[in-house]
C-alpha cells in the first residue's frame, strides 16, 4: 500500500510540529516523539510520508500538497480552532472534493476554438 503524505507546520508555543494530509488526518509530535528531531532537520516545504510498516521519509512536493491545503484553507474547509486546552487543532470539513475540483478546474485551457 501507498504512504500518506503529510505537509509539515510547527507550533512555536507548544514546541510541537503538526503533520497534516489532505484527508484531515492530523499527528501531532512533540519533543518526546522518537521523530522529533528529524523533523527538526527537514527543510521548509518538505513533504513527510509514512509508509503502512511506519517507516518515516521525506521528499519534495511533487505533487503539490501544500498548495491543495492552501486551497482548503482558502476556502475555509481547513480550519484552526482553540480547544479548551488552548492548543490548536486543525479541522477539516467535507468540502475536501469540490476544493480539488477547483484546483484541476484552473489548470485546464480551453483549445476548442483554435483552427
Amino acid at each position: 500500500m501507498a504512504a500518506n503524505a503529510y505537509t509539515i507546520s510547527f507550533l512555536r508555543d507548544k514546541n510541537t510540529f503538526i503533520l497534516t494530509n489532505e484527508k484531515g488526518k492530523t499527528i501531532k509530535v512533540n519533543s518526546k516523539h522518537n521523530k522529533y528531531e528529524w523533523l527538526k532537520g527537514q527543510e521548509k516545504g518538505k513533504v513527510v510520508k509514512i509508509s503502512d510498516s511506519g517507516r518515516w521519509t521525506s521528499s519534495k512536493d511533487y505533487d503539490g500538497l501544500y498548495d491543495t491545503m492552501k486551497i482548503l484553507s482558502k476556502n475555509k474547509i481547513i480550519t484552526k480552532n482553540t480547544t479548551s486546552k488552548q492548543s490548536t487543532d486543525i479541522t477539516i470539513q467535507s468540502k475536501i472534493k469540490s476544493a480539488k475540483l477547483q484546483k484541476t478546474d484552473t489548470s485546464k485551457t480551453d483549445i476548442s476554438n483554435e483552427k
